[in-house]
């Protein structure tokens, strides 16, 4: 459900522009490898190609590396998901445009306040927003000093 929710706003928001062809998903089963061909396979088949899109975490690192290797003197925007070291890496080198991240230390927060109110005899929430960031080039250091320090 959650890559047919992402997609689903992948498409809501770019179907929209003018210009704008999104091109049929490329699937690849969870297998970094074969994410790494779909990419490269898009990069050839597609002159035209000029952004690529990664719905799960280990998609920021394969769209990275095959970007990198790609002879193509023009190279496509390359917009991720999750906070996965490579991506971030990338996001510094300014290969990856953006990484859309969760926010992972809140889902425990939220699920331990909400069992406390539940003990305390009140009703949580149905729905639970824990939010999301975009890191680019801009923030990429504020976050990663907050992801150290959350680690900690």
């Amino acid at each position: 459900q959650n890559a047919i929710d992402r997609k689903q706003g992948v498409e809501e928001t770019l179907g929209k522009q003018p210009g704008i062809e999104i091109l049929p998903v490329f699937l690849d089963h969870a297998d970094r490898s074969k994410a790494k061909k779909n990419v490269e396979d898009a990069l050839a088949r597609y002159p035209d190609l000029v952004m690529t899109i990664g719905l799960w975490s280990y998609n920021g690192p394969c769209m990275l590396d095959a970007v990198r290797a790609s002879t193509r003197e023009k190279k496509p925007i390359i917009v991720a998901f999750d906070e996965e070291e490579e991506t971030l890496k990338g996001v510094q080198d300014g290969l990856i445009s953006a990484t859309i991240v969760q926010r992972p230390f809140q889902f425990g927060y939220q699920s331990m306040k909400a069992l406390k109110d539940i003990r305390d005899g009140k009703t949580p929430p149905a729905t639970i927003d824990t939010g999301i960031t975009t890191v680019s080039k801009d923030n990429l250091q504020q976050f990663w000093a907050e992801l150290r320090e959350l680690k900690k």
